[in-house]
């Protein structure tokens, strides 16, 4: 047997968050025969198209493991990291201790510098804020203007995404891939609209040794972030998913899984580097890759880039934990209605149907099938959930005003869109201890409008 760590409920088998408290349960993967999601042949019996055969997330330790290689520096071995943000752990772990005689000695802190204040206020607008689906593990990543419908970032961030959300300044669009070199880690989006944020320009020389540089970007999931540092060292080379990476630049910035893709910037305001990896086991050991043969790549996709296709599969995963409610009323039963919806977004981001279908009552359950409900939402993937307000209609009745924004590959929107904003009024009802959605409606009048 296994219980919730949360909450201590009796854990079933498949189960992928308990159903008391919400919680994610850390899983081994799942056997061959079976099915993403717990749809079974019982479940397609009733309709559901077959979806594709894939294990369960690994677990945290393996999922280091599938993207952490080794690679040697200057006589020091360690472990690089690709910052992405796959949201499995709040905490990085860092690796076994180096079994070189050598020892990496922190860098100092530099002085806070006021030109970077300035710089953030100005150039913030432009640092996008990307989350892409994908067939496999997605991921939460930074990118940056260059034109105002253009985003440069990282490949690791948008590697063969199904869906790609482009998010500042309270703006959110959806983008397509137009350019990408995995063996240079580059890549190159373009918006399906402008944005108004601030167009960066890239330095075609390479900083100083010593140079004062700051990162902006979204790690760890967090708003937007600046952190700063120097230039430690250039033309690096390292070893990272098998594959060889150089001319990099070093930096004792803090970098965070989330930062990949972001901008590396200079006192005057000019990218030098685009964040890319750090070096687990040592203190301020990070790698941005170069703009000079970054910019010659981005002008040459601009001029020429053709869209991708979109990945294809019929379970796209979003990245976790994007379905986690915010809430503000003071209601008493606010957390619970807030869980139960956290529960249902996620697992629909996690192509966990049957989990968002038991998230129903067992009157909706007759009204809207397993199989619909994964037929529906199979390439969705739903982020910055906010609950609203609660209103108590009845005994074990409340209409909770939820907002949200949702991704989908084009023709699944409800008028063939690919982004939407939400408004909706969810009724639920308490089913012995826990609130479940009996009915989703609009809010005034209106479920929605195009991104």
């Amino acid at each position: 047997m296994a219980y919730c760590e949360s909450c201590g409920e009796l854990i079933g088998g498949g189960w992928a968050f308990c159903r008391r408290c919400g919680a994610r349960i850390e899983q081994e993967p799942r056997s061959e025969g079976e099915w993403l999601g717990g749809l079974g042949e019982s479940d397609l019996a009733r309709g559901a198209d077959q979806p594709t055969r894939r294990p369960a997330r690994p677990r945290r330790r393996a999922i280091v493991a599938s993207i952490a290689t080794a690679v040697v520096l200057a006589g020091v071995a360690g472990t690089v990291l690709v910052l992405r943000d796959r949201r499995s752990s709040p905490v990085i772990a860092l690796g076994a201790p180096s079994n070189s005689a050598s020892t990496v000695t922190p860098s100092p802190s530099p002085t806070p510098d006021s030109s970077f204040a300035s710089w953030f206020a100005s150039e913030s607008s432009g640092v996008i804020r990307i989350q892409a689906t994908s067939c496999g593990q997605s991921d939460i990543g930074t990118g940056f203007l260059i034109a105002p419908d253009l985003v440069a970032t990282v490949n690791h961030v948008v590697a063969a995404p199904v869906t790609v959300a482009l998010s500042a300044g309270g703006e959110t669009t959806t983008g397509v891939v137009v350019g990408s070199d995995p063996s240079g880690d580059l890549a190159l989006v373009r918006a399906a609209r402008p944005f108004a944020g601030h167009v960066f320009s890239l330095a075609s020389s390479p900083p100083q040794v010593g140079a004062a540089v700051a990162a902006m970007g979204y790690p760890e999931n967090l708003p937007l972030t600046m952190t700063q540092g120097a230039i430690s060292g250039l033309d690096r080379t390292i070893t990272l998913d098998g594959r060889s990476l150089g001319g990099l630049i070093q930096t004792d910035t803090p970098v965070n899984p989330g930062n990949s893709g972001g901008p590396l910037i200079d006192a005057s305001g000019t990218v030098v580097g685009l964040v890319d990896a750090k070096l687990l086991q040592a203190e301020g050991i990070g790698y941005a890759i170069s703009s000079g043969p970054a910019s010659q790549a981005f002008a040459s996709w601009e001029q020429s880039g053709a869209p991708e296709p979109p990945a294809s599969c019929s379970a796209p995963v979003g990245p976790p934990g994007a379905g986690d409610v915010l809430t503000q009323p003071t209601d008493p039963d606010a957390l619970g209605v807030a869980t139960t919806l956290s529960t249902y977004y996620n697992a629909i981001n996690a192509a966990h149907y049957r989990t968002a279908w038991e998230q129903l009552t067992p009157t909706e359950r007759t009204r809207i099938s397993l199989s619909h409900l994964a037929s529906a939402d199979s390439t969705s993937f739903i982020f910055s959930p906010r609950l609203r307000s609660l209103t108590r209609t009845s005994a074990g009745t409340i209409v909770a005003f939820v907002t949200f924004t949702s991704i989908q590959a084009p023709g699944y929107g409800p008028n063939g869109e690919s982004c939407d904003h939400w408004t909706l009024d969810y009724t639920m009802r308490l089913v012995g201890f826990r609130w479940l959605i009996d009915l989703a409606g609009p809010h005034n009048g209106s479920t929605h409008s195009t991104c």
